[in-house]
């Protein structure tokens, strides 16, 4: 029966194997080479990870020793280095810290690639201006209806010319300075994400998670205690080691 007590071993060599549904075996390990997409990470590309792995504990119990290694692997999820330092860092947080799963009941695939939160800014401020210019040029028909017949071809046209360039500049330049502009900074923002996943993987790696946690955790995860005050020292012939004296009316005399 699977968790049942097994006899015991009859000799240093032999081993009897332990077994139970609530036994496991968890272990870090930090991954380089390679470049990888994480879910929930600001940066493109990972080279650098940490992996948490959960196996089954493959127990052994001999007369000598007790040993445990991995069994079966139950799951994997794989953090870029900042994610680490958040999962540690941010405890009791009910969002918890995204992670990529990338082995449950087999392997999983790479995450989808996801627009970023600026991608999508740029997407939703051309829809709008692409909306803004519709409406101007419906407008800008309503205008020119709305000029009288007797105002003379010359200013008719220098008037619709006036309303049709602010709808182009509106329509068209606008969201075109809008991507000029990202093109020339998005290498400087990667480049700038890769150097600081570089500097927490470096500080993961030198401080240790102690460290880290005390550095970065918001609330001291152990609290102060103060000190506890040194007992006073006894000495011979003190109060404290006089002999009681005798209660009144006790009698006792010579």
């Amino acid at each position: 029966m699977l968790g049942a007590a097994m006899p015991k071993p009859k000799s240093p060599a032999d081993e009897t194997k332990l077994a139970h549904p609530s036994y496991g075996v968890i272990s870090l390990a930090r991954q380089t080479g390679g470049a990888r997409r994480l879910f929930g990470s600001v940066a493109q590309e990972h080279h650098s990870t940490v992996a948490l792995r959960i196996h089954r504990a493959d127990f052994r119990r001999s007369t000598t020793s007790d040993r445990t290694s991995p069994g079966d692997r139950l799951i994997e999820v794989v953090l870029s280095s900042a994610q680490f330092v958040e999962m540690f860092t941010t405890m009791n947080v009910y969002s918890g810290t995204p992670c990529t799963i990338t082995w449950f009941e087999g392997g999983v695939e790479e995450p989808p690639e996801i627009p970023s939160e600026a991608s999508n800014i740029r997407e939703e401020f051309r829809e709008r201006m692409a909306g803004t210019a519709e409406s101007l040029a419906k407008k800008t028909a309503a205008v020119m209806a709305l000029l009288p017949a007797s105002l003379n071809k010359k200013t008719r046209r220098e008037i619709q010319h006036a309303v049709e360039s602010m709808v182009t500049e509106v329509s068209s330049n606008i969201p075109f300075f809008l991507e000029t502009f990202r093109e020339s900074t998005e290498k400087y923002v990667k480049a700038a994400k890769a150097e600081v996943d570089a500097v927490v993987t470096h500080a993961a790696q030198a401080l240790g998670l102690p460290r880290l946690v005390e550095i970065f955790s918001a609330e001291r995860m152990v609290p102060a205690l103060d000190p506890v005050e040194d007992l006073p020292q006894l000495t011979a012939g003190s109060a404290d080691n006089a002999e009681p004296s005798s209660a009144p009316g006790s009698g006792g005399g010579a």
